[in-house]
């Protein structure tokens, strides 16, 4: 009877010790929250954020708040590029095709930062779990 209940102890948790290990896997591969309409903050030399995720359709905002320093916010790939932009400054781009876009600035070739573009439906991700994008 001893030997019994023990196995059936180390069962149940051999089993939750599994349970964690797969949600935590499977937390890892889902893709974080996506933004609708984010504003992305040019300031410090940098895009701040420097990576933003927005479904499908979305309008992503830069906003220039760095000063004197004029900088540009130009894809890599060209699908997009804004004028100059000074202090107080906004280019906006809406996104109508899923990809990865990595844009920098024309002038400062450390300021760089990416819009991934994802067309899943908002269920799909976990926002109860503060998995923000």
């Amino acid at each position: 009877m001893r030997a019994t209940r023990r196995r059936s102890m180390i069962a149940l948790c051999a089993g939750i010790v599994s349970g964690l290990a797969l949600t935590a896997l499977w937390l890892q591969a889902t893709p974080a929250r996506a933004q609708t309409d984010p504003t992305v903050t040019l300031a410090g030399l940098a895009y701040q954020p420097a990576a933003v995720t927005v479904t499908l359709g979305s309008t992503v905002t830069w906003t220039h708040a760095d000063g004197f320093f004029v900088h540009t916010v130009t894809a890599d790939g060209g699908a997009f590029s804004s004028l100059n932009l000074a202090e107080g400054d906004l280019f906006t781009q809406t996104f109508t095709t899923t990809s990865v876009y990595s844009y920098h600035c024309l002038f400062h070739p450390g300021m760089v930062g990416v819009v991934t573009v994802v067309d899943l439906p908002e269920h799909l991700y976990l926002p109860a779990l503060g998995r923000d994008g």
